[in-house]
């Protein structure tokens, strides 16, 4: 389209076409380019979504692609006026630009997951669907400047008005973080964890780097296969016009080929992206390997006929491994990356194999560049390019046979603790004894699964004695180091929180969905939930003794007014924000006088009015200011152990009357 109206200028100017083959060449370059660099924002992306939610990336977004069609406008206006020399770049860079900001307001759909429950694979195959759909506006674009002699600047212009408003559009419509997790609060059951508060895309970034390297010769070999195989679709798209015009003698030939091009390309996203997960889940990654090692094989075999009816079967098939090669990379990286690193982990395999297949490319754009005029220009690179991709997908699948990916996920051992932690477990073997599933594969399922339904059953199996028993046998050093690792308990929790349900206090669940956000814990009865479940038992009795002196059951003969005090001294002093004098009191109450008071407040205080208590309590001891104390006094073992156990009860019994009131039993 853009060498067209370029054409169309130079026409204008001289009278005469210009040879079109060195602007498509020059072309293809900036747009295989830049495409390369905007992949490289795969990853941060995703974390860019974890820290701001779906609403500001989607405006922040489409208001890039604005600024970046800015730039492609100035790019094609620039010669018309005699600025060539200074608004050559602008193209380049609005190009990049747009990669960019489209992506990032693709990505903000991840915001609606939780809004269509049981749906959350149609909306992760909708955002893949939205670049292929898009594949149709060319043909209105080229359609409006036909029939309205304009030029392609003016519609550039209009173009960018429209994205200006979509992009206010999409602030208004697009959930913000606040609705998304309470969206997420409402169909699981339970809050998701609160959002990071700075990006760390070099740590996150390295720790995908160290997963990939657990099973190094199975990502190098379907790496460079795909990234071979990838060179021919991204040839034959790029220069279709061009091709076109070639083989079949004329200029509109070309643009016919191009626009056949571009119409299956969004035919094919439109109905096949949507069920492309469910076929995956039918039919395994083997059938998709196939699919793709055959579409090369059409392809290859149709593409230098000069024929319509063959050019229109090499089209579709390269269109089909195009939307194929997607749905491969992310159906493989989720036998090879654990659920919270998934996001990250697709990004970087995905920017390697785009930074692999640069020079695949260019060589074909020098062959092209190198040979003469005609047809053989485009079409000895194609079919090089197609018996390279079948020759290497053939090879993969040889590979793949003989060496299938593991059965789970491989986890890095700071993975396993994490993932072990959320259930207040050091490994996922005790796990599997705490929610009572016998495989690991199984259960990191499960964890990576975005079904309401999966993760509600998954928090309803933990078997709450069997957890105890396990922190029972724990030594005071691993406690303290679950506590110092468990996440700090926000201060500016939803008042939200307080409802009816009891599983509120601490509960935490996230979701992995590709793209997800692919970094934090799926499921959290969380090390937090051992901060935040040891809170009441200890901050019951951090007031128990203003005088500082250790309280005893036989201080007072009449015991209940005692023990009301006691309460009444610790709301007062969690309301002062007095850390020093907790730190003291739970260093020297004795341990009968915290479980006595914790169990008082539990029986008299509503539950609105404990989790204040959690609350103030955090704001004054964290966790790992506990872990001192705990290290200091190891008897706050026992009352961490009896926190633990009811707050989990709690949580599970809540959690099973919810599913109970879901299938409309008792």
């Amino acid at each position: 389209m853009f060498a067209r109206d370029r054409r169309r200028r130079l026409k204008a100017v001289d009278g005469k076409l210009s040879t079109c083959k060195d602007q498509f060449v020059a072309l293809t370059l900036i747009f295989n380019v830049c495409s390369g660099l905007a992949m490289a924002f795969a990853a941060p992306i995703g974390l860019s979504y974890d820290r701001w939610g779906g609403r500001a990336i989607g405006t922040t977004g489409a208001a890039i692609c604005a600024v970046g069609l800015l730039l492609i406008w100035l790019g094609v206006v620039g010669p018309a006026l005699g600025y060539d020399p200074i608004t050559q770049w602008a193209f380049a860079i609005g190009v990049l630009v747009c990669d960019f900001g489209s992506m990032l307001n693709s990505f903000s759909f991840m915001s609606l997951i939780w809004h269509f429950p049981g749906r959350q694979a149609l909306i992760l195959s909708l955002i893949n669907a939205t670049y292929q759909v898009s594949s149709f506006f060319p043909l209105v674009v080229e359609y409006v400047m036909d029939s309205f002699a304009i030029t392609l600047s003016t519609t550039i212009g209009a173009y960018i008005g429209g994205v200006c408003v979509a992009t206010y559009i999409c602030w208004m419509v697009v959930p913000s973080q606040e609705e998304y997790y309470a969206k997420a609060k409402e169909t699981l059951g339970m809050p998701l964890p609160k959002p990071p508060k700075v990006l760390e895309v070099r740590k996150m970034s390295w720790r995908a780097w160290e997963v990939l390297c657990l099973h190094t010769r199975d990502h190098v070999c379907s790496g460079l296969a795909i990234s071979v195989a990838f060179s021919m679709p991204t040839f034959y798209m790029s220069f279709a016009a061009a091709y076109g015009e070639a083989l079949f003698g004329h200029k509109r030939d070309g643009d016919r080929l191009a626009e056949i091009y571009v119409s299956l390309n969004g035919l094919v996203g439109l109905v096949l992206a949507p069920v492309g997960g469910t076929l995956a889940d039918i039919f395994g990654v083997k059938a998709i390997m196939y699919c793709l090692g055959f579409s090369m094989v059409v392809a290859t075999a149709t593409c230098g006929i000069a024929s319509w009816a063959m050019q229109t079967i090499a089209a579709t098939s390269l269109v089909l491994f195009t939307t194929l090669f997607m749905l491969f990379v992310s159906r493989y990286l989720l036998m090879y990356a654990p659920p919270n690193r998934f996001g990250t982990v697709q990004g970087i395999y995905l920017l390697l194999v785009i930074v692999a297949s640069c020079p695949i490319s260019a060589l074909g754009l020098l062959a092209t560049a190198m040979l003469p005029q005609g047809v053989d220009a485009y079409r000895i690179p194609m079919l090089a390019y197609g018996i390279a991709g079948t020759l290497s997908m053939t090879l993969y699948g040889i590979y793949y046979c003989f060496n299938p990916a593991p059965a789970t996920p491989p986890l890095l051992p700071e993975d396993e603790r994490e993932l072990a932690g959320n259930f207040g477990c050091a490994t996922l073997d005790e796990v599997l004894q705490v929610v009572q599933i016998s495989s690991k594969q199984e259960l990191l399922k499960a964890l990576s699964s975005t079904e309401p339904e999966t993760i509600q059953r998954l928090v309803a199996s933990i078997d709450a004695q069997k957890l105890a028993e396990m922190m029972a046998g724990r030594d005071v050093e691993d406690i303290a180091k679950m506590l110092e690792d468990a996440p700090e308990a926000d201060d500016e929790d939803d008042d939200g929180a307080g409802d009816d349900d009891d599983d509120g206090a601490g509960a935490a669940a996230t979701s992995a969905a590709p793209e997800a956000s692919p970094s934090a814990p799926l499921l959290g009865a969380s090390a937090a939930a051992v901060a935040e479940g040891g809170a009441l038992a200890k901050q019951a009795g951090s007031a128990s003794n203003p005088t500082n002196a250790p309280v005893s059951m036989e201080d007072s003969s009449d015991e209940g007014h005692r023990i009301k005090g006691i309460s009444d001294r610790v709301l007062a002093m969690l309301k002062a924000k007095d850390k020093q004098a907790v730190k003291e009191y739970l260093l020297m109450t004795s341990i009968d006088d915290l479980k006595v008071v914790t169990s008082y407040q539990e029986a008299t205080l509503s539950t609105a009015e404990q989790k204040k208590l959690d609350k103030d309590f955090n704001a004054c001891v964290s966790g790992a200011e506990f872990a001192k104390l705990l290290r200091q006094r190891p008897e706050l073992r026992s009352l961490v152990q009896d926190a633990i156990k009811r707050d989990m009860q709690r949580r599970v019994a809540s959690m099973r009357r919810k599913r109970g009131a879901a299938d409309g039993s008792p």
